[in-house]
Protein backbone atom coordinates (compact mmCIF):
# COMPACT_ATOMS: atom_id res chain seq x y z
CA UNK A 1 0.00 0.00 0.00
CA UNK A 2 2.86 2.38 0.78
CA UNK A 3 4.33 1.80 -2.69
CA UNK A 4 1.22 2.76 -4.62
CA UNK A 5 1.57 5.88 -6.79
CA UNK A 6 -0.19 8.94 -5.40
CA UNK A 7 -2.42 9.08 -8.50
CA UNK A 8 -3.79 5.59 -7.69
CA UNK A 9 -4.37 6.50 -4.04
CA UNK A 10 -6.20 9.65 -5.17
CA UNK A 11 -8.57 7.49 -7.20
CA UNK A 12 -9.08 5.10 -4.28
CA UNK A 13 -9.93 8.01 -1.97
CA UNK A 14 -12.30 9.39 -4.58
CA UNK A 15 -14.42 6.22 -4.42
CA UNK A 16 -14.36 5.84 -0.64
CA UNK A 17 -17.54 6.75 1.30
CA UNK A 18 -17.54 10.55 1.47
CA UNK A 19 -14.83 10.87 -1.16
CA UNK A 20 -17.21 12.12 -3.83
CA UNK A 21 -18.98 14.53 -1.50
CA UNK A 22 -17.55 17.81 -2.71
CA UNK A 23 -19.51 19.98 -0.28
CA UNK A 24 -17.89 19.70 3.12
CA UNK A 25 -20.93 20.80 5.08
CA UNK A 26 -22.33 19.99 8.51
CA UNK A 27 -20.92 18.10 11.47
CA UNK A 28 -20.07 14.44 12.05
CA UNK A 29 -23.49 14.11 13.65
CA UNK A 30 -25.27 14.77 10.38
CA UNK A 31 -24.84 11.13 9.38
CA UNK A 32 -22.70 11.68 6.31
CA UNK A 33 -19.56 9.59 5.83
CA UNK A 34 -16.23 11.22 6.57
CA UNK A 35 -12.82 10.61 5.03
CA UNK A 36 -10.79 11.41 8.15
CA UNK A 37 -10.41 7.79 9.43
CA UNK A 38 -8.72 6.76 6.17
CA UNK A 39 -5.94 9.31 6.72
CA UNK A 40 -4.45 7.01 9.37
CA UNK A 41 -3.69 4.22 6.87
CA UNK A 42 -0.40 5.68 5.70
CA UNK A 43 1.33 9.00 5.02
CA UNK A 44 0.30 8.64 1.38
CA UNK A 45 -3.36 8.28 2.36
CA UNK A 46 -3.02 11.26 4.69
CA UNK A 47 -1.81 13.33 1.75
CA UNK A 48 -4.61 12.11 -0.53
CA UNK A 49 -7.33 12.64 2.08
CA UNK A 50 -6.15 16.17 2.82
CA UNK A 51 -6.11 17.01 -0.87
CA UNK A 52 -9.64 15.68 -1.26
CA UNK A 53 -11.03 17.41 1.85
CA UNK A 54 -9.49 20.79 1.10
CA UNK A 55 -10.30 20.62 -2.58
CA UNK A 56 -13.93 21.58 -1.96
CA UNK A 57 -15.21 23.62 0.98
CA UNK A 58 -18.66 24.71 2.12
CA UNK A 59 -18.40 27.77 4.37
CA UNK A 60 -20.81 30.26 5.95
CA UNK A 61 -20.03 33.70 7.29
CA UNK A 62 -19.65 32.50 10.89
CA UNK A 63 -16.96 29.98 9.86
CA UNK A 64 -15.10 32.13 7.35
CA UNK A 65 -12.31 33.32 9.67
CA UNK A 66 -11.74 29.82 11.09
CA UNK A 67 -11.51 28.42 7.58
CA UNK A 68 -8.97 31.06 6.59
CA UNK A 69 -6.78 30.20 9.60
CA UNK A 70 -6.69 26.54 8.56
CA UNK A 71 -5.86 27.30 4.93
CA UNK A 72 -2.11 27.21 5.54
CA UNK A 73 0.87 25.41 4.00
CA UNK A 74 -0.04 23.65 0.78
CA UNK A 75 -3.79 23.74 1.41
CA UNK A 76 -4.46 27.00 -0.48
CA UNK A 77 -3.08 25.36 -3.63
CA UNK A 78 -5.48 22.43 -3.24
CA UNK A 79 -8.62 24.56 -3.10
CA UNK A 80 -10.70 24.26 -6.28
CA UNK A 81 -14.28 24.82 -5.16
CA UNK A 82 -15.70 27.13 -2.50
CA UNK A 83 -19.41 27.25 -1.72
CA UNK A 84 -20.30 30.21 0.44
CA UNK A 85 -23.45 31.20 2.35
CA UNK A 86 -24.14 34.67 3.72
CA UNK A 87 -25.94 34.81 7.06
CA UNK A 88 -27.71 38.08 7.87
CA UNK A 89 -29.17 39.13 11.24
CA UNK A 90 -32.55 37.81 12.32
CA UNK A 91 -35.78 39.28 11.05
CA UNK A 92 -39.00 39.02 13.00
CA UNK A 93 -41.00 36.13 11.54
CA UNK A 94 -44.21 38.19 11.61
CA UNK A 95 -42.56 40.78 9.36
CA UNK A 96 -41.03 38.45 6.79
CA UNK A 97 -43.68 39.08 4.18
CA UNK A 98 -43.75 42.84 4.64
CA UNK A 99 -41.88 45.41 2.63
CA UNK A 100 -39.10 47.04 4.58
CA UNK A 101 -38.53 50.59 5.51
CA UNK A 102 -35.66 52.08 3.44
CA UNK A 103 -33.43 52.17 6.52
CA UNK A 104 -33.93 48.42 7.06
CA UNK A 105 -32.95 47.65 3.47
CA UNK A 106 -29.85 49.81 3.81
CA UNK A 107 -28.88 47.99 7.01
CA UNK A 108 -29.28 44.57 5.37
CA UNK A 109 -27.29 45.75 2.34
CA UNK A 110 -24.46 47.05 4.53
CA UNK A 111 -24.30 43.73 6.40
CA UNK A 112 -24.22 41.83 3.11
CA UNK A 113 -21.50 44.13 1.78
CA UNK A 114 -19.42 43.64 4.93
CA UNK A 115 -19.47 39.85 4.55
CA UNK A 116 -18.67 40.12 0.84
CA UNK A 117 -15.66 42.30 1.65
CA UNK A 118 -14.42 39.71 4.18
CA UNK A 119 -14.75 36.94 1.62
CA UNK A 120 -12.88 38.91 -1.05
CA UNK A 121 -10.14 39.95 1.37
CA UNK A 122 -9.49 36.38 2.47
CA UNK A 123 -9.43 34.99 -1.07
CA UNK A 124 -7.10 37.78 -2.21
CA UNK A 125 -4.68 36.90 0.62
CA UNK A 126 -4.72 33.24 -0.47
CA UNK A 127 -3.68 34.03 -4.05
CA UNK A 128 0.06 34.44 -3.26
CA UNK A 129 -0.12 31.11 -1.41
CA UNK A 130 -1.09 29.18 -4.52
CA UNK A 131 -4.88 29.44 -4.70
CA UNK A 132 -5.97 29.53 -8.33
CA UNK A 133 -8.62 28.27 -10.76
CA UNK A 134 -11.31 28.28 -8.06
CA UNK A 135 -15.02 27.76 -8.63
CA UNK A 136 -16.82 30.17 -6.30
CA UNK A 137 -20.46 29.29 -5.75
CA UNK A 138 -22.47 31.88 -3.82
CA UNK A 139 -25.18 29.57 -2.57
CA UNK A 140 -27.47 31.66 -0.40
CA UNK A 141 -28.13 34.88 1.46
CA UNK A 142 -30.50 34.27 4.35
CA UNK A 143 -31.55 35.73 7.66
CA UNK A 144 -30.56 33.58 10.63
CA UNK A 145 -33.34 31.48 12.12
CA UNK A 146 -35.70 32.45 9.32
CA UNK A 147 -38.09 29.75 8.04
CA UNK A 148 -37.31 27.90 4.81
CA UNK A 149 -40.71 28.51 3.22
CA UNK A 150 -39.44 31.39 1.07
CA UNK A 151 -41.88 33.74 2.79
CA UNK A 152 -39.51 36.70 2.49
CA UNK A 153 -38.58 36.39 -1.19
CA UNK A 154 -40.76 39.36 -2.06
CA UNK A 155 -38.95 41.76 0.25
CA UNK A 156 -37.05 44.78 -1.00
CA UNK A 157 -33.90 43.94 -2.96
CA UNK A 158 -30.58 44.40 -1.18
CA UNK A 159 -27.62 46.00 -2.93
CA UNK A 160 -23.84 45.66 -2.70
CA UNK A 161 -22.47 48.97 -1.37
CA UNK A 162 -19.11 50.12 -2.76
CA UNK A 163 -18.78 47.12 -5.03
CA UNK A 164 -16.08 48.87 -7.07
CA UNK A 165 -13.86 48.97 -3.97
CA UNK A 166 -13.68 45.19 -3.62
CA UNK A 167 -10.20 43.79 -4.35
CA UNK A 168 -9.69 42.09 -7.70
CA UNK A 169 -9.74 38.29 -7.43
CA UNK A 170 -7.52 36.59 -10.00
CA UNK A 171 -7.90 33.19 -8.34
CA UNK A 172 -11.58 32.72 -9.31
CA UNK A 173 -12.14 31.31 -12.79
CA UNK A 174 -15.76 30.15 -12.36
CA UNK A 175 -18.55 31.98 -10.59
CA UNK A 176 -22.09 30.75 -10.04
CA UNK A 177 -25.12 31.87 -8.12
CA UNK A 178 -28.16 30.09 -6.70
CA UNK A 179 -31.67 31.15 -5.72
CA UNK A 180 -30.92 33.23 -2.63
CA UNK A 181 -33.67 33.41 -0.05
CA UNK A 182 -32.89 37.07 0.56
CA UNK A 183 -32.68 38.36 -2.96
CA UNK A 184 -30.28 41.01 -4.21
CA UNK A 185 -30.88 43.48 -6.98
CA UNK A 186 -29.96 41.41 -10.09
CA UNK A 187 -27.17 43.80 -11.08
CA UNK A 188 -25.29 42.69 -7.93
CA UNK A 189 -24.28 39.46 -9.69
CA UNK A 190 -22.53 41.39 -12.46
CA UNK A 191 -20.93 43.77 -9.94
CA UNK A 192 -19.35 40.74 -8.25
CA UNK A 193 -18.27 39.17 -11.55
CA UNK A 194 -16.65 42.45 -12.62
CA UNK A 195 -14.13 42.12 -9.77
CA UNK A 196 -12.81 38.81 -11.17
CA UNK A 197 -10.69 39.60 -14.23
CA UNK A 198 -9.72 35.96 -14.92
CA UNK A 199 -13.30 34.70 -14.95
CA UNK A 200 -14.02 32.22 -17.76
CA UNK A 201 -17.35 30.73 -16.64
CA UNK A 202 -20.36 32.53 -15.17
CA UNK A 203 -23.82 31.31 -14.21
CA UNK A 204 -26.44 33.94 -13.42
CA UNK A 205 -29.79 33.46 -11.70
CA UNK A 206 -32.86 35.69 -11.87
CA UNK A 207 -35.26 34.58 -9.18
CA UNK A 208 -38.83 35.75 -9.76
CA UNK A 209 -40.75 33.17 -7.75
CA UNK A 210 -43.88 34.29 -5.95
CA UNK A 211 -43.61 37.97 -6.82
CA UNK A 212 -46.80 39.94 -6.23
CA UNK A 213 -45.54 43.30 -7.44
CA UNK A 214 -45.57 43.90 -11.18
CA UNK A 215 -43.19 46.84 -10.86
CA UNK A 216 -40.63 44.72 -9.01
CA UNK A 217 -40.90 41.95 -11.59
CA UNK A 218 -40.17 44.35 -14.45
CA UNK A 219 -37.50 46.16 -12.45
CA UNK A 220 -35.61 42.90 -11.84
CA UNK A 221 -35.47 42.12 -15.56
CA UNK A 222 -34.45 45.67 -16.46
CA UNK A 223 -31.78 45.75 -13.74
CA UNK A 224 -30.10 42.60 -15.07
CA UNK A 225 -30.38 43.78 -18.68
CA UNK A 226 -28.68 47.09 -17.91
CA UNK A 227 -25.97 45.36 -15.85
CA UNK A 228 -25.11 43.03 -18.75
CA UNK A 229 -24.48 46.10 -20.89
CA UNK A 230 -22.68 48.09 -18.18
CA UNK A 231 -20.26 45.29 -17.26
CA UNK A 232 -19.78 43.84 -20.74
CA UNK A 233 -16.13 44.93 -20.92
CA UNK A 234 -15.26 43.68 -17.41
CA UNK A 235 -16.67 40.22 -18.27
CA UNK A 236 -15.21 40.05 -21.79
CA UNK A 237 -13.12 36.93 -21.03
CA UNK A 238 -16.10 34.83 -19.95
CA UNK A 239 -16.37 31.95 -22.43
CA UNK A 240 -19.01 29.73 -20.84
CA UNK A 241 -22.21 31.20 -19.44
CA UNK A 242 -25.50 30.05 -18.05
CA UNK A 243 -28.64 31.92 -17.17
CA UNK A 244 -31.51 30.44 -15.14
CA UNK A 245 -34.78 32.19 -14.53
CA UNK A 246 -36.62 30.67 -11.58
CA UNK A 247 -40.21 31.77 -11.61
CA UNK A 248 -43.77 31.03 -10.66
CA UNK A 249 -45.79 31.04 -13.89
CA UNK A 250 -49.01 31.92 -12.13
CA UNK A 251 -47.41 34.98 -10.54
CA UNK A 252 -45.60 36.00 -13.74
CA UNK A 253 -48.75 35.84 -15.85
CA UNK A 254 -50.74 37.82 -13.32
CA UNK A 255 -48.21 40.60 -12.79
CA UNK A 256 -46.15 40.99 -15.98
CA UNK A 257 -47.29 44.00 -17.99
CA UNK A 258 -47.60 42.90 -21.64
CA UNK A 259 -47.34 46.51 -22.81
CA UNK A 260 -43.87 47.01 -21.30
CA UNK A 261 -40.94 46.45 -23.65
CA UNK A 262 -38.63 43.78 -22.26
CA UNK A 263 -34.92 44.62 -22.52
CA UNK A 264 -33.50 41.39 -21.17
CA UNK A 265 -33.53 39.27 -24.32
CA UNK A 266 -31.77 41.87 -26.45
CA UNK A 267 -29.24 42.62 -23.72
CA UNK A 268 -28.39 38.95 -23.24
CA UNK A 269 -28.06 38.53 -27.01
CA UNK A 270 -25.53 41.35 -27.21
CA UNK A 271 -23.56 40.17 -24.19
CA UNK A 272 -23.37 36.57 -25.46
CA UNK A 273 -21.59 37.25 -28.75
CA UNK A 274 -18.11 36.56 -27.30
CA UNK A 275 -19.11 33.27 -25.69
CA UNK A 276 -18.16 29.69 -26.53
CA UNK A 277 -21.19 28.13 -24.84
CA UNK A 278 -24.47 29.45 -23.49
CA UNK A 279 -27.36 27.79 -21.64
CA UNK A 280 -30.48 29.89 -21.08
CA UNK A 281 -33.68 29.04 -19.25
CA UNK A 282 -36.61 31.39 -18.78
CA UNK A 283 -39.17 33.68 -20.41
CA UNK A 284 -37.92 35.29 -23.62
CA UNK A 285 -39.09 36.26 -27.07
CA UNK A 286 -37.35 36.32 -30.45
CA UNK A 287 -35.15 39.27 -29.40
CA UNK A 288 -32.93 36.74 -27.59
CA UNK A 289 -31.78 35.54 -31.04
CA UNK A 290 -32.12 38.43 -33.47
CA UNK A 291 -32.84 42.20 -33.45
CA UNK A 292 -36.54 43.02 -33.59
CA UNK A 293 -38.28 46.06 -35.03
CA UNK A 294 -39.23 47.22 -31.52
CA UNK A 295 -35.55 47.65 -30.58
CA UNK A 296 -35.01 50.69 -32.77
CA UNK A 297 -37.03 53.59 -34.08
CA UNK A 298 -34.92 53.51 -37.21
CA UNK A 299 -35.36 51.23 -40.15
CA UNK A 300 -34.45 47.59 -39.38
CA UNK A 301 -31.63 47.73 -41.92
CA UNK A 302 -29.73 50.13 -39.64
CA UNK A 303 -29.72 47.67 -36.71
CA UNK A 304 -26.41 45.85 -36.49
CA UNK A 305 -26.74 42.14 -37.16
CA UNK A 306 -25.19 39.98 -34.43
CA UNK A 307 -22.28 37.54 -34.85
CA UNK A 308 -21.21 34.68 -32.58
CA UNK A 309 -17.84 33.66 -34.07
CA UNK A 310 -16.81 31.34 -31.22
CA UNK A 311 -20.16 29.89 -30.16
CA UNK A 312 -20.02 26.09 -30.07
CA UNK A 313 -22.94 25.15 -27.83
CA UNK A 314 -26.18 27.12 -27.63
CA UNK A 315 -29.07 25.73 -25.57
CA UNK A 316 -32.27 27.62 -24.82
CA UNK A 317 -35.14 26.32 -22.66
CA UNK A 318 -38.20 28.53 -22.85
CA UNK A 319 -41.47 28.76 -21.00
CA UNK A 320 -44.62 28.39 -23.06
CA UNK A 321 -45.22 32.13 -23.11
CA UNK A 322 -43.22 35.26 -23.96
CA UNK A 323 -42.61 38.39 -21.85
CA UNK A 324 -45.49 40.13 -23.66
CA UNK A 325 -47.72 37.20 -22.55
CA UNK A 326 -48.12 35.89 -26.09
CA UNK A 327 -48.29 32.10 -25.97
CA UNK A 328 -46.05 29.73 -27.92
CA UNK A 329 -48.45 26.86 -27.23
CA UNK A 330 -52.25 26.85 -27.10
CA UNK A 331 -54.96 24.29 -26.38
CA UNK A 332 -55.96 21.85 -29.16
CA UNK A 333 -58.57 23.22 -31.54
CA UNK A 334 -60.72 20.15 -30.87
CA UNK A 335 -59.82 18.99 -27.34
CA UNK A 336 -62.20 16.03 -27.46
CA UNK A 337 -60.10 14.48 -30.24
CA UNK A 338 -56.78 14.94 -28.47
CA UNK A 339 -55.33 11.64 -27.12
CA UNK A 340 -54.52 13.32 -23.83
CA UNK A 341 -58.14 14.22 -23.28
CA UNK A 342 -59.24 10.74 -24.24
CA UNK A 343 -56.96 9.41 -21.53
CA UNK A 344 -58.27 11.93 -19.01
CA UNK A 345 -61.85 11.04 -19.88
CA UNK A 346 -61.11 7.36 -19.36
CA UNK A 347 -59.59 8.05 -15.95
CA UNK A 348 -62.44 10.16 -14.57
CA UNK A 349 -65.95 9.21 -13.56
CA UNK A 350 -67.36 12.57 -14.62
CA UNK A 351 -66.76 14.46 -17.89
CA UNK A 352 -64.06 17.12 -17.64
CA UNK A 353 -64.68 20.78 -18.34
CA UNK A 354 -62.69 22.14 -21.24
CA UNK A 355 -61.13 25.52 -20.29
CA UNK A 356 -61.40 28.53 -22.54
CA UNK A 357 -58.55 30.92 -23.45
CA UNK A 358 -54.96 30.06 -22.41
CA UNK A 359 -55.15 32.54 -19.56
CA UNK A 360 -57.72 34.74 -17.90
CA UNK A 361 -58.04 36.20 -14.42
CA UNK A 362 -60.83 33.81 -13.45
CA UNK A 363 -59.41 30.62 -14.98
CA UNK A 364 -57.54 27.84 -13.27
CA UNK A 365 -54.00 28.33 -14.60
CA UNK A 366 -52.82 24.86 -13.63
CA UNK A 367 -55.58 23.21 -15.66
CA UNK A 368 -54.94 25.62 -18.53
CA UNK A 369 -51.20 24.85 -18.60
CA UNK A 370 -52.01 21.15 -18.87
CA UNK A 371 -53.62 21.57 -22.29
CA UNK A 372 -51.33 24.16 -23.92
CA UNK A 373 -49.40 21.72 -26.10
CA UNK A 374 -50.16 22.83 -29.66
CA UNK A 375 -47.69 25.29 -31.29
CA UNK A 376 -49.22 28.71 -31.89
CA UNK A 377 -48.07 29.66 -35.39
CA UNK A 378 -48.30 33.43 -34.90
CA UNK A 379 -45.67 33.38 -32.15
CA UNK A 380 -43.74 30.17 -32.86
CA UNK A 381 -42.84 30.89 -36.48
CA UNK A 382 -41.23 34.31 -35.80
CA UNK A 383 -39.33 32.76 -32.90
CA UNK A 384 -37.82 30.04 -35.08
CA UNK A 385 -37.11 32.47 -37.91
CA UNK A 386 -34.96 34.51 -35.52
CA UNK A 387 -33.35 31.36 -34.08
CA UNK A 388 -32.39 30.19 -37.57
CA UNK A 389 -30.83 33.56 -38.38
CA UNK A 390 -28.79 33.42 -35.18
CA UNK A 391 -27.52 29.89 -35.91
CA UNK A 392 -26.48 31.00 -39.40
CA UNK A 393 -24.07 33.47 -37.72
CA UNK A 394 -22.34 30.81 -35.59
CA UNK A 395 -19.58 29.30 -37.79
CA UNK A 396 -18.07 27.25 -34.94
CA UNK A 397 -21.40 25.77 -33.82
CA UNK A 398 -21.36 22.13 -32.69
CA UNK A 399 -24.81 21.88 -31.15
CA UNK A 400 -27.84 24.06 -30.57
CA UNK A 401 -31.30 23.40 -29.27
CA UNK A 402 -34.49 25.19 -28.41
CA UNK A 403 -36.65 23.33 -25.90
CA UNK A 404 -40.09 23.66 -24.36
CA UNK A 405 -41.72 21.47 -21.73
CA UNK A 406 -45.25 20.50 -22.75
CA UNK A 407 -47.85 17.93 -21.73
CA UNK A 408 -47.66 14.70 -23.73
CA UNK A 409 -49.46 11.38 -23.58
CA UNK A 410 -47.43 8.30 -22.66
CA UNK A 411 -49.66 5.52 -23.94
CA UNK A 412 -47.67 2.68 -22.39
CA UNK A 413 -47.63 4.28 -18.94
CA UNK A 414 -51.22 5.55 -19.41
CA UNK A 415 -50.39 8.97 -18.09
CA UNK A 416 -49.80 12.52 -19.22
CA UNK A 417 -46.53 14.18 -18.24
CA UNK A 418 -44.31 17.10 -19.12
CA UNK A 419 -41.78 16.15 -21.80
CA UNK A 420 -39.28 17.97 -23.99
CA UNK A 421 -40.61 19.45 -27.21
CA UNK A 422 -37.41 20.39 -29.00
CA UNK A 423 -35.66 21.25 -32.24
CA UNK A 424 -31.96 20.37 -32.21
CA UNK A 425 -28.97 21.00 -34.48
CA UNK A 426 -25.90 18.74 -34.24
CA UNK A 427 -22.66 18.99 -36.21
CA UNK A 428 -21.06 15.91 -37.80
CA UNK A 429 -19.50 13.67 -35.18
CA UNK A 430 -21.08 15.50 -32.25
CA UNK A 431 -21.72 13.07 -29.41
CA UNK A 432 -24.62 13.59 -27.05
CA UNK A 433 -24.97 10.20 -25.38
CA UNK A 434 -27.75 11.50 -23.12
CA UNK A 435 -30.01 12.19 -26.09
CA UNK A 436 -32.84 9.69 -26.57
CA UNK A 437 -31.92 9.23 -30.23
CA UNK A 438 -28.12 8.98 -29.93
CA UNK A 439 -27.81 5.17 -29.94
CA UNK A 440 -30.25 4.87 -32.84
CA UNK A 441 -28.34 7.02 -35.31
CA UNK A 442 -26.85 5.18 -38.27
CA UNK A 443 -23.16 5.66 -39.16
CA UNK A 444 -24.23 7.74 -42.17
CA UNK A 445 -26.37 10.00 -39.97
CA UNK A 446 -23.54 10.47 -37.48
CA UNK A 447 -21.36 11.75 -40.33
CA UNK A 448 -24.03 14.27 -41.40
CA UNK A 449 -25.14 17.57 -40.01
CA UNK A 450 -28.39 16.78 -38.22
CA UNK A 451 -31.61 18.73 -37.71
CA UNK A 452 -33.75 16.83 -35.22
CA UNK A 453 -37.41 17.47 -34.43
CA UNK A 454 -38.01 15.80 -31.07
CA UNK A 455 -41.62 15.22 -30.03
CA UNK A 456 -42.87 18.00 -32.32
CA UNK A 457 -45.48 15.59 -33.76
CA UNK A 458 -45.14 16.80 -37.33
CA UNK A 459 -44.71 20.51 -36.64
CA UNK A 460 -42.21 22.28 -38.87
CA UNK A 461 -41.15 25.90 -39.37
CA UNK A 462 -41.97 27.68 -42.59
CA UNK A 463 -40.09 26.59 -45.69
CA UNK A 464 -37.85 29.68 -45.70
CA UNK A 465 -36.86 29.07 -42.08
CA UNK A 466 -36.37 25.36 -42.72
CA UNK A 467 -34.09 26.11 -45.69
CA UNK A 468 -32.02 28.44 -43.49
CA UNK A 469 -31.74 25.77 -40.79
CA UNK A 470 -30.68 23.17 -43.36
CA UNK A 471 -27.84 25.47 -44.41
CA UNK A 472 -26.45 25.82 -40.85
CA UNK A 473 -22.89 24.46 -40.74
CA UNK A 474 -22.61 24.01 -44.50
CA UNK A 475 -19.63 26.37 -44.76
CA UNK A 476 -17.92 24.90 -41.68
CA UNK A 477 -18.50 21.31 -42.83
CA UNK A 478 -18.28 21.51 -46.64
CA UNK A 479 -19.49 18.47 -48.52
CA UNK A 480 -21.71 17.22 -45.71
CA UNK A 481 -25.44 16.75 -46.02
CA UNK A 482 -28.13 17.79 -43.56
CA UNK A 483 -30.13 14.85 -42.21
CA UNK A 484 -33.60 15.95 -41.07
CA UNK A 485 -34.87 13.50 -38.45
CA UNK A 486 -38.16 13.21 -36.60
CA UNK A 487 -37.93 11.62 -33.15
CA UNK A 488 -40.97 10.64 -31.13
CA UNK A 489 -40.03 9.84 -27.52
CA UNK A 490 -36.90 7.72 -28.16
CA UNK A 491 -37.75 6.39 -31.63
CA UNK A 492 -36.49 7.87 -34.89
CA UNK A 493 -39.41 7.93 -37.32
CA UNK A 494 -37.93 6.92 -40.65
Amino acid sequence: MRDLPLEIIDRIVHFLPGGQDERRKGTPEDGRPRLAPYAAISPQFLEAVQRRVWRSLYVSTCLLDDCAQHLQGRRPGWLRSLTFRFDLPDVETAKLGWYEQPAETVAASEEFGLHMRRLFDILSRLEPKGTHDVHLHLADVAHLEAPDDMSYRGRTRITLPRADELPLLHCVSRLSFAAWRRQPAPNVQLEIAARMPDLTALHLVLHQFGLKDSALLRQDRRSLAEALTTYSEQTRDVAHAGFSMILDSRSFLRHMDPRAYDLLGASLRGWSQRLTSLRVQGVFNASLFWPQASESNDDKSTVKEPEWPGMQSFEVRLERYAPDLQWYFVPPADPAQDPKFQLLLLSRDEPIEIPGPPYSDDSDEEEVFAICNIPHEDTMQPLFASWAKALSRMPSLRTARIVFRVEMLNIQARKVSLQDWAVVYEAPGHQNKDAAWYDKLSPQERACRRLIFHNTRGWRPTQDTLDLLKAVGSSSWPGTEMAVLAVFWDTIVR
